[in-house]
């Protein structure tokens, strides 16, 4: 029956739930739909959790795009900073450039002398060598010795040269050295750099006085730096075996330059004194002609020349058959391939007790390196490159190309001829004189210091002549030639040149018995620096 009532049933039963609906919504006093409400009440939590998802993550996304702006602005802000400390870097550099400028420029003004500023742009790539490099040369009118200096003090000398730069040697570095003199005691020395931040001043007595924080200042002496610049500032004294030994410190700051003055021009009161030897006396060699006697036998000749350029020479006679004269080699051990032990002309004359003493042959090995050292240094095993024999003892043969100066025994002595049984013989470069005229074809070139001995004609007179060199302002060396000319004026009737250059030394024993420099030699560009050498010509006297 249901099913054949089915519609009818249904659709009053749906007008009864619709009835029943009207009928609770009007007791609930609303106008709100039900089903609108029952479809409210299920899809309300939907929203509201999709709601608090959207807005976590609209959230998140404007932290983060607000958190990309800030970053970039702090980026910007970092880079503006980092600008403006660059800047403020810049103008701190360059007010501190301009206060070293104005200072310079300053000196430059009250200094004497012509000047010209360069700025430092290199130094030395080895810590041995204490060298800088100018952004000046040689088409700014720089040359070799010029001396370069700041407002504090000596810097040092110009060493090579180059059409836009110039190598600048420190007064520091071990090939250094500065004639100097202390401020208020007036005690002369020299300046040696050791390669060290302290330097050491040489050649100054034991007797004398000198006080830790006295200043040094340049004596003028070694015709390269303006007399009266301070150099540095005495650290430590004490006493040595024949000299004191002094530390001092630069005053200029040679680890921090940047701009130097180089000193274009020199006094031109250079040329009226000359430098003093390196020995422990102290003062200037005077320029008057001078004329000893020095002991029993022996004299001694200084005369000074303008012509044919500043000239020192140093001659020194030796009467052979006086009493109490005495020549004396350098002793040389036959037995060793190299048989001599080089040292300098003042060690020699130390060693042997003599009264006189001069360099002697060429040797080898020879090496001139600059900055990289000299060879040999002292101690070292040499050969001399001719005939050489000390008393009666031959340790280097003849070898037919030099010229070799016999002494006998007997007061008596030859060139390339011996004078009955061989006993002292030293060799040379060339002959000079050969019976009492210039042998032909002399170099009349290349002037430079020279050591020779020449003979009178009965082989009884020594004639020692020593010409300094390679120091402008003070002497300029001779050629060959010339050097031959002034043998030929002290009468002698043969003569032969030795080893010259920076050999080049006359020591005397002192009165204080210690040896003592009458000429200035000038191993590696230094005047009154003594270079080992091989073997020597000496002798002893009354």
């Amino acid at each position: 029956m249901f099913f054949r009532h089915r519609n009818l049933v249904i659709l009053a039963a749906v007008l009864f739930l619709q009835l029943g609906l009207l009928a609770y919504q009007s007791r609930r006093g609303t106008d709100i739909p039900l089903i609108r409400h029952g479809t409210l009440y299920i899809v309300a939590p939907v929203q509201r959790g999709l709601h608090a998802f959207t807005s976590t993550i609209h959230r998140a996304v404007s932290e983060y795009v607000d958190l990309r702006g800030a970053r970039r602005q702090s980026q910007d802000l970092a880079r503006e900073l980092e600008q403006l400390q660059m800047e403020a870097q810049r103008l701190r550099l360059e007010a501190s450039q301009a206060r070293r400028l104005r200072g310079l420029l300053d000196f430059r003004q009250e200094f004497p002398l012509r000047v010209i500023a360069a700025q430092v742009i290199g130094a030395a790539a080895s810590e041995n060598s204490h060298t800088v490099i100018l952004d000046k040369g040689s088409n700014a009118g720089l040359r070799p010795d010029l001396p370069v200096i700041v407002p504090a003090g000596v810097v040092g000398k110009v060493l090579r040269v180059f059409p836009d730069t110039a190598q600048v040697l420190l007064i520091t570095d071990v090939y250094s050295g500065v004639a100097c003199l202390l401020e208020s005691s007036r005690i002369h020395g020299i300046w040696k750099g050791t390669g060290k931040p302290l330097a050491r001043l040489l050649y100054v007595a034991n007797g004398e006085k000198v006080e830790v924080g006295e200043t040094l200042v340049t004596s003028g002496e070694d015709r390269i730096y303006p007399k009266g610049l301070p150099v540095g500032v005495v650290v430590s004294v004490r006493p040595g075996s024949e000299f004191q030994e002094i530390e001092v410190q630069p005053i200029a700051q040679l680890n921090r330059l940047e701009e130097v003055l180089v000193v274009l021009e020199r006094e031109t009161s250079e040329a009226a004194t000359l430098p003093a030897p390196a020995s422990s006396e102290a003062g200037p060699v005077p320029s008057e002609p001078e004329q000893r006697r020095l002991f029993g036998g022996i004299t001694y000749q200084r005369m000074v020349r303008q012509s044919p350029r500043l000239l020192v020479i140093h001659i020194v006679t030796v009467d052979l058959k006086a009493e109490g004269i005495k020549s004396l080699v350098t002793p040389g051990d036959a037995d060793q391939a190299r048989p001599l032990s080089a040292k300098t002309t003042s060690q020699f004359l130390k060693d042997n007790a003599l009264q006189l003493a001069i360099n002697g042959d060429a040797f080898v090995p020879w090496a001139d390196n600059g900055l990289l050292g000299y060879t040999p240094q002292p101690g070292e095993r040499v050969t001399p490159l001719g005939l050489a024999a000390s008393r009666g003892k031959l340790y280097s043969p003849d070898t037919d190309e030099q010229p070799t100066l016999y002494l006998g025994d007997a007061g008596k002595a030859a060139i390339n001829a011996m004078t009955g049984k061989l006993y002292n013989a030293i060799s040379g470069y060339e002959l000079l004189v050969q019976r009492g005229a210039a042998v032909a074809g002399l170099s009349a070139n290349d002037p430079d210091p020279r050591t020779a001995v020449g003979l009178n004609r009965a082989g009884s007179l020594l004639t020692i002549v020593v010409v300094d060199g390679r120091q402008p302002g003070y002497s300029e060396g001779v050629t060959e030639a010339e050097l031959a000319a002034i043998l030929l004026e002290q009468g002698v009737y043969s003569a032969m040149n030795l080893d010259g250059g920076g050999s080049s030394t006359l020591v005397i024993q002192g009165e204080d018995g210690q040896p003592l420099v009458l000429n200035s030699p000038v191993h590696q560009g230094i005047p009154g620096n003594e270079r080992p050498v091989g073997n020597h010509l000496g002798f002893s006297a009354n």
